[in-house]
């Protein structure tokens, strides 16, 4: 399942500055940054596609990846830049990436179910089946409580009451 987190979206096209995630930005945003970038739904898919590399290899990405937020200094940034450029070479994830910069979903979509293949994935247009409705158990006349008489203690206060 992935959880994209789309409080921080931008609207296409629109030069916005870039809050998010830094070490699963774009490359384009990584090259702006700070400056204001123009949407694109590339930079989402992109995006999604570093997110899964990092929780399909934490450790690399935890060993590997600076820590980036808007005081990291530029050479944390070029760094993480490297760093993704090494990545985007592996065979297998090339082809996602390249996917992800041509903003093909298709593509995309069965490359990251190649990965994830118990993951079944919907296509934009695809809605989800209806659930069906829950069934309720007919009602059944409700039996009268009986009242027990009190449990008492085999064992004897050790104190006299008062």
């Amino acid at each position: 399942m992935f959880l994209n987190d789309w409080a921080a979206a931008v609207p296409l096209d629109k030069e916005c500055p870039f809050f998010g995630a830094l070490n699963f930005a774009a490359d384009a945003v990584f090259m702006a940054y700070p400056a204001p970038v123009r949407g694109q739904a590339s930079h989402d898919l992109e995006m999604i596609v570093k997110v899964m590399f990092a929780c399909m290899h934490p450790a690399y990405f935890n060993r590997f990846f600076p820590k980036l937020d808007g005081l990291s200094k530029r050479a944390d940034f070029t760094r993480a830049i490297n760093t993704w450029n090494a990545v985007r070479q592996l065979t297998q994830w090339k082809a996602l990436f390249d996917a992800a910069k041509r903003t093909d979903y298709v593509a995309l979509q069965k490359l990251i179910q190649q990965y994830l293949p118990s993951v079944p994935l919907l296509s934009p247009l695809q809605q989800p089946p209806a659930a069906p409705e829950p069934q309720l158990a007919p009602a059944t006349p409700a039996t009268p409580v009986q009242s027990t008489p009190p449990v008492r203690s085999r064992f004897r206060r050790q104190h006299p009451r008062k």
